[in-house]
């Protein structure tokens, strides 16, 4: 008994003596690791009719949309709950209005559970819902997402990625979600509409918000709806015609719909419809006057998957895409877009794709593009693997980017 008093005396003096400092108790727990990567690449063969007569013919190799992407994730305290953090890198087009060859797409942090999941930094904008079978977002740009009425710059950088600060709730047995976020889309210089200098900082400077409802193909194969949602995104910019700014809403619906009941002979039809308020701007020159002008968008797509054994083996597809600028007459554009993937091996396909863009007459002149024919054959590798699994996830990594043969729902809204 003495000598166990002497201890504690002990100890207290030194405890006395010492700095005063917390004892933490971490043990080391190694994240679960998920690795994702596409490397695309497309010889482009492109002619354009000019409005004022003559045609312009280009041939390049376009790497857009290739990318590199980590996920980490731990559970929490309990086996119920996740936290997460996401990085991500891809390169950029060309004829991109960003300045740097490559460009951080995703650089998230989350925490989940079986009924919600929150995310906090840059990732993919939720202005669009459906992924239509092109070669990558940016062959449709202008017709499937709501664009940036903050940027003078058109481009996957400016249109498709942000900063959000999204909440998500699933219900009924996770068939259904309702989601509301904060966006902060990247703005550019608009006093001197012929700069594309960027902004940095992460202002923000809208609110979304939708519901959807989804069912895996797990759970649902036969014919009837597969994925449908609706979504409303607010903007705030700048007004083009005062030294203030304005407010633009926009609506968007759409659905993915399973044509028949065989998964090996898979028929699917994708559509979406774009309503975009606007704004009154003096023409249509620019591509924030595009973004803030009131106009409407549908696009529709019907597929084939060939999937013997179900493994998809090849994808026939046609699009049709349209948009209509309602504050101008003859302002109306049309695409066309047949596509091919066939899957030389796992995560390897050969894409093929063909468009027809054609601008009546208010909108040809401009944009100086009357009509074009482009043409993109090439290569599509991509890659996943999980390290250490031990947290579930929602789904792929790779769910992020966007994929020729995926149908339904856009990327990272599966």
């Amino acid at each position: 008994m003495i000598k166990r008093i002497v201890s504690c005396a002990a100890a207290l003096a030194c405890a006395w003596a010492a700095p005063s400092s917390a004892i933490e108790i971490d043990p080391m727990v190694l994240p679960e690791i998920n690795l994702g990567g596409v490397i695309l690449a497309t010889p482009e063969f492109t002619s354009t009719d000019r409005p004022t007569g003559g045609s312009k013919e280009e041939a390049d190799l376009n790497l857009e949309d290739s990318s590199l992407l980590l996920n980490f994730s731990k559970y929490l305290f309990d086996e119920n709950h996740y936290g997460f953090a996401r990085f991500g890198l891809r390169a950029r087009g060309d004829d991109s209005d960003f300045e740097d060859r490559i460009f951080l797409h995703q650089l998230a942090v989350g925490v989940g559970g079986p009924t919600y999941e929150g995310v906090f930094g840059r990732t993919n904008l939720g202005n669009t819902l459906i992924a239509f079978p092109t070669v990558r977002d940016s062959d449709l740009l202008d017709f499937t997402h709501v664009l940036n009425a903050a940027a003078n710059a058109e481009g996957e950088e400016f249109q498709v990625y942000g900063g959000v600060a999204r909440g998500t709730w699933y219900f009924g047995r996770g068939a259904w979600s309702a989601s509301g976020q904060l966006t902060a889309r990247p703005e550019t210089n608009l006093d001197n509409l012929a700069s594309h200098e960027t902004d940095a900082t992460t202002k923000l400077n809208g609110v979304a918000a939708g519901v959807t409802y989804s069912l895996p193909e797990s759970v649902k194969f036969d014919r009837g709806i597969r994925f449908a949602g609706l979504a409303v995104d607010v903007q705030r910019a700048d007004d083009l015609s005062t030294s203030g700014s304005t407010t633009i809403p926009a609506l968007i619906a759409g659905a993915t719909v399973n044509l028949n009941d065989n998964p090996e002979r898979w028929w699917v039809l994708d559509a979406q419809g774009i309503y975009n308020l606007g704004e009154t701007v003096p023409n249509l020159s620019q591509e924030v006057f595009r973004a803030q002008a009131e106009s409407w968008s549908a696009v529709a797509a019907v597929r084939y998957l060939h999937r013997p054994m179900l493994q998809t083996r090849w994808q026939g597809a046609l699009t049709l895409a349209y948009k209509d600028f309602a504050d101008f007459d003859d302002a109306a554009a049309l695409a066309v877009v047949p596509s091919f993937a066939y899957r030389l091996g796992s995560g390897i396909d050969l894409v093929a794709q063909y468009r027809y863009l054609d601008n009546e007459r208010t909108l040809a002149q401009a944009t100086a593009l009357d009509a074009q024919h482009r043409v993109w054959l090439g290569l599509r590798f991509a890659l996943s693997g999980t390290f250490n699994e031990s947290v579930g996830e929602r789904g792929s990594i790779l769910d992020l980017e966007h994929g020729i043969a995926n149908p339904g729902p856009a990327a990272g809204r599966h």
